[in-house]
């Protein structure tokens, strides 16, 4: 089995925004393992790890197969929150007889200086999408209303805000506009991002309605993002926002967000 690579890979961004597509297909790839949100960030993970049958732990194992013993073992064997999720990724990195893990909460541009600051060699991929069609996902999906997700866009959007619009060699941006239109121009960037080499099967998604299925199972909860993750890569939700929104929506997102959006490329006045 090859050696574990300890340059761990994050992805984050707004809900709605593509993170779940974007992590199943870089999964795809035979040396980056990509499975389901940790929510690592969470209080119930970063408070209450050590507590192994907690509800929200016994979801991580099932999520992941993982057994309750080695769970025990992990916890047992981890000084924080993010020790043990390293840990636990990298068991379930080489249950897939892969060598480089990579996890997706959105969240995590949130919290990308704790990752840093845990992970310094860490290398974080940001994916972003047209505001407006993300308030259309998410306002069809949790009846949010504008202040509210406006709120949330501030609240998770810029402790990060200074490296929007940038890019190094652990920092970088995916539009989703870009991953559903051009799948393989967009990828091949991101490998080369990640020093990998190219693999056609990250530039191909047939739908993975078994994940959909797997947290229904388990969480009794139905999931909007995964129910989309079910299908094959189309781009059909690009541009909702033209038939979807009034005009003072548009007004308001763009007064709020149109100088962080600019940084993305996105131009929305």
């Amino acid at each position: 089995m090859a050696a574990i690579n300890h340059r761990p890979i994050f992805i984050g961004g707004m809900n709605k925004s593509g993170t779940t597509l974007f992590r199943a297909m870089l999964g795809q790839h035979p040396h980056i393992f990509s499975g389901l949100e940790t929510h690592w960030f969470s209080p119930e993970i970063m408070q209450q790890w050590k507590s192994t049958r907690s509800q929200r732990m016994q979801w991580l194992r099932e999520f992941y197969e993982v057994t309750q013993a080695d769970l025990d073992t992990l916890a047992a064997a981890s000084e924080s929150g993010p020790a043990f999720i390293d840990r636990f990724l990298v068991l379930a990195t080489r249950r897939a007889s892969k060598r480089r893990w990579a996890e997706k909460t959105p969240r995590n541009i949130e919290h990308i200086e704790e990752i840093f600051g845990h992970w310094p060699d860490a290398q974080f991929i940001h994916v972003v999408r047209d505001p407006r069609d993300i308030y259309v996902s998410r306002r069809r999906a949790k009846n949010l209303s504008l202040d509210q997700f406006l709120e949330d866009m501030r609240t998770i959007l810029l402790p990060a805000g200074h490296y929007f619009g940038t890019r190094s060699g652990r920092y970088i941006e995916v539009r989703y506009e870009d991953l559903v239109q051009e799948p393989r121009a967009t990828m091949s960037i991101v490998l080369k991002f990640l020093e990998e080499p190219w693999d056609e099967a990250v530039a191909k998604f047939g739908g993975a309605p078994e994940e959909l299925e797997k947290v229904r199972s388990l969480t009794g909860r139905p999931s909007t993002t995964l129910q989309s993750l079910s299908e094959p890569l189309h781009a059909d939700a690009i541009g909702t926002w033209l038939s979807q929104l009034q005009k003072e929506e548009l007004v308001a997102i763009a007064h709020e967000l149109a100088p962080i959006y600019s940084k993305f490329g996105y131009h929305l006045t």
